[in-house]
């Protein structure tokens, strides 16, 4: 994989891309929960790893893949179980722009646009699991850079 850094976007290119980028389909890729112990639930540990790519069925579209994992902690930080869910969001591009261009987009815009189909998924499962009332704040800042996927 290589990186793009989103300094590195051009911001003309960022609006025409975001100007014409249309969400087509949001694919779910993994739903996973398991609980591996019964002591109550007092702490989680929330990771995203965001990655892009080309969908070698559309040529014309941009994937951008997130996986979520929560790891779900008792009092004295030993796992309790864990939740993991992946989804991916299909853009249909007439263009497309260069990688940091992409990788703006996929840590802003697109992360912004997933969150709240992870957030639903980890907190539905989780209770599925027997841990009601799991609640993920909502996202307020991009958590970090998106890698390319280049396979």
């Amino acid at each position: 994989m290589t990186t793009a850094a989103p300094a590195d976007a051009d911001p003309q290119a960022y609006n025409a891309f975001v100007a014409n980028a249309s969400l087509e389909e949001i694919i779910w890729h993994r739903l996973h929960a398991e609980r591996t112990s019964g002591e109550a639930v007092s702490n989680f540990d929330l990771e995203v790893q965001p990655e892009f790519g080309r969908d070698a069925d559309h040529p014309s579209s941009v994937i951008y893949r997130y996986a979520v994992g929560v790891t779900l902690k008792s009092a004295d930080e030993s796992p309790v179980g864990r939740v993991e869910v992946t989804l991916a969001l299909r853009f249909e591009v007439k263009e497309r722009p260069e990688d940091p261009v992409l990788n703006l987009f996929g840590g802003t815009s697109g992360l912004f646009m997933a969150f709240p189909y992870l957030r639903e998924s980890v907190q539905s499962l989780a209770d599925r699991i027997g841990i009601p009332g799991l609640i993920i704040q909502p996202l307020i800042q991009s958590p970090g850079e998106l890698a390319p996927k280049t396979d």
